[in-house]
């Protein structure tokens, strides 16, 4: 049987970020719980978190409209709460 890839996975929330590690089958080997606080702060914790994990790959989920610095701000966006199936 061949090895299976570590992959790692983040759903990106407003209070928190939550990490894992695991395999494709579902099976999770690590699991964390970052507070969400400065952008930079928390992508720092996020990186941390995974650069000795090894992982293969890395799947991102998050919910709702993302915003970029001088957007503004979130509720004000019409798609708000809105996922697209296309980029916008």
């Amino acid at each position: 049987m061949a090895e299976q890839q570590l992959i790692g996975a983040l759903e990106a929330g407003g209070t928190k970020m939550v990490c894992a590690t695991g395999y494709a089958d579902g099976t999770v080997l690590e699991r964390e719980q970052i507070a969400t606080t400065t952008p930079q702060e928390t992508v720092e914790a996020v990186n941390a978190w995974f650069a000795d994990k090894g992982i293969a790959a890395l799947g991102i989920g998050a919910f709702g409209s993302k915003c970029v610095k001088g957007a503004p701000h979130r509720p004000a966006i019409p798609s708000y709460g809105i996922t697209p199936l296309r980029p916008v």
